[in-house]
C-alpha cells in the first residue's frame, strides 16, 4: 500500500473525473427515454419540455433537474481539477501528496454527485455544499502548493 501511495498515479484522476461527471447525464437521458422520449435534435430543451408538460409529476421533474445540475457542476469543476493535477505534477509535488489529494477529490466528487441527486431538504443541500467546498479547496491547495514550490526553487 505504501508503494502505491508513492507511485505517480494522480494523472489518472483526470480521465476518472471526466468520465464520472457524465454519469448523471446518462441517468438523466435514461429517465427521459423511459418517461417521454429523448429529443436528440434539441437536447438542451428536454428539461423545458418536462417543465411545460402538466402530466409530469413534480418528483420526477425535480430528480431530472438535480441530475442535470450534478452534471453541469461536474463540467464546471473539471477544468480547475485538471489544472491542479497538471500543475502539481509539473511543479514537482511529491506523488504521495498528489495521490492523496486525487483520491480525496475523486471520492469527494462522487459523494457530491450522490448528495446532489438524492437531496430533498435544505439541510442536505448544505451538506452537499460543504462537500463541494472541500473538493474546491483541494484543487486550490494543490495550485497554491505548486506555486510555492516553484517560488522557492526560483
Amino acid at each position: 500500500m505504501i508503494a502505491l501511495l508513492d507511485a505517480p498515479l494522480s494523472l489518472f484522476s483526470i480521465p476518472i473525473v471526466w468520465i464520472a461527471q457524465f454519469i448523471p447525464m446518462h441517468m438523466r437521458v435514461r429517465a427521459f427515454k423511459a418517461k417521454m422520449g429523448w429529443n436528440n435534435l434539441e437536447p438542451r430543451r428536454n428539461i423545458e419540455r418536462l417543465e411545460n408538460d402538466p402530466k409530469v409529476d413534480k418528483a420526477f421533474l425535480q430528480r431530472v433537474v438535480r441530475l442535470d445540475g450534478a452534471h453541469q457542476n461536474g463540467l464546471e469543476a473539471f477544468p480547475l481539477w485538471a489544472a491542479a493535477v497538471i500543475v502539481g505534477n509539473m511543479a514537482g509535488m511529491d506523488n504521495r501528496t498528489l495521490n492523496v489529494c486525487s483520491a480525496l477529490f475523486v471520492g469527494g466528487r462522487v459523494l457530491f454527485t450522490y448528495l446532489y441527486v438524492k437531496q430533498k431538504t435544505v439541510v442536505q443541500s448544505y451538506v452537499r455544499s460543504i462537500v463541494w467546498t472541500a473538493t474546491t479547496v483541494i484543487s486550490l491547495y494543490m495550485l497554491t502548493h505548486s506555486a510555492m514550490l516553484r517560488f522557492r526553487s526560483a
